[in-house]
């Protein structure tokens, strides 16, 4: 819905939630650090969270985690709050992990009270926890349920991509290529997408999350999801509610600025850009906590 502060309106489409940080898979590319994992929200978070989708009803809701069939309970309760549940697109990101056969990823998928999209991920990461059987079983049911169906690539270089061709073999659907960021274990494990030289065409765009907002536990509302969250900043990344997030000098620095206005803004050169600042994530972290904001 659209949300105007003084002269800034802005287009809410999509609340994210991390509804817990629960996996039962160990991929060394998770953007979860090992301290942080087994986290759940508070019981005054899922309020506050209960809130927020109550007063904005935003059109899409998008649950992770962790893996997220380890919460759908608490689930539920959030799409309980929407005051037009069948008017949201609910889409959850799973592992897959509970498609040991198609009627047991139907009793799964069956236990959530709306569901409108299934993203399984899928690469040579997940690979080592995930049979393709199962990606195969969880695409049949979806297939049946009339569940559209999507899977997520994580690659650290275009030589990843021939492993797509795995997934072509269980059928028709939709990949997501990510590139790996160096956030969470991944960082720890030095892994990322290999750039081999700086692409100055980041510098035109901007924060590729506006539009959306992800909710991430003990942090708040923000349109950053990324490791920058996690570090200290002269500037507020998140807030307690979407209101004070909307209006806060970080969002409108994201919403009126491309990372090359950006820079300029935090007294920044390009010229000394790295390979990796190709990635909008890491561009923005480098720029929020090396920068000084100008007055």
């Amino acid at each position: 819905m659209p949300v105007i502060f003084g002269e800034l309106s802005v287009k809410f489409k999509q609340l994210g939630i991390i509804v817990g940080t629960k996996c039962n898979f160990s991929c060394t590319h998770c953007a979860i650090e090992d301290r942080e994992k087994n986290r759940d929200l508070s019981a005054s978070e899922v309020s506050i969270l209960k809130g927020a989708i109550s007063q904005y009803a935003p059109s899409e809701l998008l649950f992770t985690g962790g893996e997220p069939t380890l919460y759908i309970p608490l689930i539920n309760e959030l799409i309980s709050a929407h005051p037009a549940p069948h008017k949201c697109r609910i889409i959850v990101t799973t592992n897959g992990h509970f498609a040991n056969s198609v009627p047991a990823a139907r009793k799964v998928l069956a236990s959530f009270s709306a569901l409108n999209n299934i993203q399984v991920s899928y690469d040579k990461f997940h690979k080592e926890f995930l049979p393709l059987q199962k990606v195969k079983n969880l695409y049949t049911a979806c297939k049946e349920m009339r569940l559209n169906f999507l899977a997520l690539f994580a690659i650290q270089s275009p030589l990843d991509l021939p492993l797509t061709a795995e997934l072509s073999k269980v059928g028709k659907f939709k990949i997501g290529v990510q590139k790996v960021i160096p956030h969470g274990q991944a960082q720890k494990n030095k892994l990322g997408f290999i750039h081999a030289v700086f692409d100055k065409k980041v510098l035109a765009k901007r924060c590729p999350n506006l539009g959306r907002l992800a909710y991430t536990r003990g942090r708040g509302f923000s349109v950053c999801c990324s490791d920058l969250l996690r570090l200290k900043s002269e500037i507020q990344i998140a807030h307690p509610t979407i209101k004070q997030h909307l209006a806060s000098g970080f969002y409108k620095l994201m919403a009126g600025h491309s990372f090359r206005k950006l820079l300029r803004h935090f007294a920044l050169s390009d010229s000394q850009l790295k390979p990796e600042h190709s990635d909008e994530c890491v561009l923005c972290k480098h720029i929020f906590t090396r920068g000084a904001p100008l007055t």
